[in-house]
């Protein structure tokens, strides 16, 4: 049995532990941005998810057990203001669990054996990723991660074996770019996408759910966060290259990575509520355009509201809470800790 940790504000590092007799715990491996592979990483935040994949295998054939985390979390972001690009988190790894060796990497870095070059990942990844077995084969071949640009990613693995140099066969795509711009917009993802299988327009769809919030400054006020529901159409793996621009504008080719990023106006906004308090006219308005959209975002109206934590998703209904900051903490006479308010949502 083996455990492993990040340092968080401690440090750019992972630890594993044989843990297997209790009593006697051992070091197993020890990696930081100091090691060959590992220069993107930074402050490890990313909870760490135990895995397999397609390809990484044992001698015998059997898939070894690896451990896949965001790249970190890069102090620029602890500044205020509309964040700018990072120098390091940038990206996703995945290691042996035994070794803590590097399998393979999405990172800016260039293109080589274990990492995919992708230019467009310019903020750090603090948050845990979401992994998706898409093919019932017991083997990851899916990676959802956000990050804290306010994107949402995703990342195909498919086949049965791991790339080569070339970097041609598992790829990466920005499913939504949804904050930026100013300070309002401003917003960060911290939490994993909570990826739901749902039936759209009696087809089956992955609906990606999550929510926006600066962890690191629970108390600001000056970003309006969202949650959001994104659908991505595509449930099998990619395994064409991407369509370019002259692809998708050719009408007999049909394939959904031409609608991405995904933006904030390409999702219907559910924050008035007509879908339940609208006239019968207004209903039907607000769900023949719930239809077209490609998701929904709410907004998150409390002053300073902002979703801190992983949502979850039960008999086809999100909940997720979320924090707003209390007033109280502009009046520099309270000597008292303040609490602030939270909220628990449950949309259907």
């Amino acid at each position: 049995m083996w455990a492993y940790f990040g340092m968080r504000r401690g440090g750019n590092g992972y630890y594993a532990l044989d843990i297997s007799d209790p009593g006697n715990p051992s070091f197993l491996w020890h990696i930081n941005a100091s090691t060959t592979g590992f220069t993107e990483l930074g402050q490890t935040w990313s909870e760490p998810v135990v895995t397999r994949i397609p390809g990484y295998t044992d001698g015998s054939g059997v898939a070894k057990p690896v451990l896949i985390f965001g790249a970190g979390y890069d102090t620029n972001k602890d500044s205020s203001g509309l964040a700018t690009p990072d120098a390091c988190g940038r990206g996703i790894f995945i290691v042996d669990a035994e070794t803590g060796a590097l399998v393979w990497s999405v990172t800016p870095a260039a293109n080589s054996v274990k990492n995919l070059r992708e230019s467009g990942l310019q903020h750090s990844v603090a948050a845990p990723v979401t992994v998706l077995d898409g093919n019932g084969d017991k083997l990851t071949d899916r990676i959802y991660f956000a990050d804290t640009g306010g994107n949402v990613w995703r990342v195909d693995l498919p086949g049965n074996v791991l790339p080569t140099a070339s970097q041609t066969t598992w790829q990466i795509n920005q499913l939504a770019s949804l904050g930026g711009g100013n300070t309002a917009n401003d917003r960060r993802f911290f939490s994993a996408p909570d990826v739901v299988r749902i039936r759209f327009d009696g087809n089956p769809i992955d609906a990606i759910l999550i929510g926006s919030g600066d962890r690191t400054n629970p108390n600001a006020t000056d970003v309006n966060n969202r949650f959001y529901m994104i659908r991505d159409l595509a449930i099998g793996a990619y395994t064409t290259a991407r369509p370019s621009t002259a692809d998708c504008a050719d009408e007999d080719i049909v394939d959904f990575r031409c609608f991405l990023p995904i933006n904030n106006s390409s999702l219907y906004n559910i924050t008035n509520n007509r879908l339940v308090t609208g006239t019968e006219e207004q209903r039907a308005t607000a769900l023949a355009a719930l239809k077209a959209a490609l998701g929904w975002r709410l907004n998150l109206t409390g002053e300073g509201e902002k979703s801190l934590s992983k949502s979850i998703t039960l008999s086809g209904k999100v909940f997720f809470t979320t924090f707003t900051p209390s007033s109280v903490l502009d009046d520099i006479n309270v000597c008292e800790p303040v609490s602030g308010i939270g909220r628990l949502y449950v949309v259907d």
